[in-house]
């Protein structure tokens, strides 16, 4: 009976092992993003500390290990701008987990990146329902923008940061 006990203890203690492996993306990385051109490109998130990841896009490929907090954090060499929709990677090693898990962001451009930031006037427009000048609203030009890639705005990314109150900073974003 003892042996038997044994046993199972062992199979529950690693399958809870295998399925505790798992990353996680900071939120500025996600589908229909823009990652900035000329410059290189930091990509980061979290793993299970110890854990090795690597990190694939336009034909790059770099590898890190989760650090003992689970941060984890590659540096892309500097990109081209392209308008060509490509895959950003980011998968554990196969070695150290029996399921490799692999993330997957969809629809990825590189070019200008724009940062705007100052109070509740700097996102009125795209945010609200408030006409533009051209008679347009902000939720109409970003829906345009994802819906038709040969329009005028087709290659428009926009990602907007939920504010949120702290006393220190904060590891990601909503």
């Amino acid at each position: 009976m003892k042996p038997l006990l044994t046993m199972a203890s062992l199979l529950l203690a690693s399958a809870t092992v295998l399925q505790a492996a798992e990353i996680k993306l900071a939120a500025v990385f996600s589908d229909h993003m823009l990652l900035q051109c000329d410059k290189a490109v930091s990509i980061w998130g979290w793993a299970d500390p110890g854990q090795q990841l690597t990190v694939e896009f336009a034909g790059q490929k770099k590898t890190t290990t989760a650090e003992a907090n689970g941060k984890w954090m590659v540096r892309l060499d500097p990109l081209h701008a392209s308008a060509e929709p490509r895959e950003l990677y980011v998968s554990l090693s196969a070695v150290a987990s029996a399921k490799a898990e692999r993330l997957t962001v969809h629809d990825v451009l590189v070019g200008e990146v724009w940062l705007c930031s100052g109070q509740s006037n700097m996102s009125y427009l795209l945010t609200t329902h408030s006409r533009t000048p051209n008679e347009t609203t902000g939720p109409e030009i970003l829906a345009a923008a994802q819906r038709d890639a040969t329009a005028a705005h087709g290659a428009l990314r926009y990602f907007a940061v939920r504010g949120k109150r702290a006393d220190s900073p904060l590891d990601d974003v909503r």
